[in-house]
């Protein structure tokens, strides 16, 4: 079995190939030194820190994603209850990014069904539909209030989504 150091390299290099980058490329990007990339990938050293963070933010990924936390089994089961979570923490972490970053989201009407669609999931305990939806929905959401702020409709949508029963 690989220890922490190979599978944290391996998925750094994973995610450098899927993001287009060389190694030289994302030791630019990430503002450290190609050498320090390439020790980490082959397994020759963990990685520091500050270098995970600098080059989960070049490959727009999260920390976790790299180190490959909350350690998951190797259950087919266990990937698939895990696989909302990571979906769900990037649309949390993209809450602030300035307007024009986002897309126009539906009209309030839809957003209005899909979250209380949410709502019957989660009262229902059915998280795996749960989760399914929200990374989505919530990025959705979190589209609306930044691009209609001073619109009252979608703002309320969002406020209930979020507000405790």
């Amino acid at each position: 079995m690989p220890d922490q150091e190979e599978r944290v390299g391996a998925r750094i290099a994973s995610n450098r190939k899927l993001a287009g980058y060389t190694q030289n490329g994302l030791a630019a990007e990430a503002h450290v030194s190609l050498g320090a990339i390439r020790k980490v990938e082959r397994g020759e050293r963990l990685p520091t820190h500050g270098l995970l963070i600098a080059v989960a933010r070049a490959l727009r990924v999260t920390v976790e994603e790299l180190t490959g936390q909350p350690y998951k089994g190797e259950k087919p089961s266990d990937r698939r209850t895990h696989a909302p979570v990571q979906g769900i923490r990037t649309a949390v972490r993209r809450h602030d990014l300035p307007v024009d970053w986002y897309t126009a989201p539906r009209p309030v009407h839809e957003l209005a069904g899909d979250v209380r669609t949410a709502a019957g999931h989660r009262a229902a305990a059915h998280y795996s539909m749960l989760g399914a939806m929200l990374p989505g929905l919530l990025e959705e959401l979190t589209a609306g209030v930044h691009l209609t702020s001073g619109k009252r409709g979608l703002r309320n949508i969002y406020v209930r989504s979020c507000a405790k029963p």
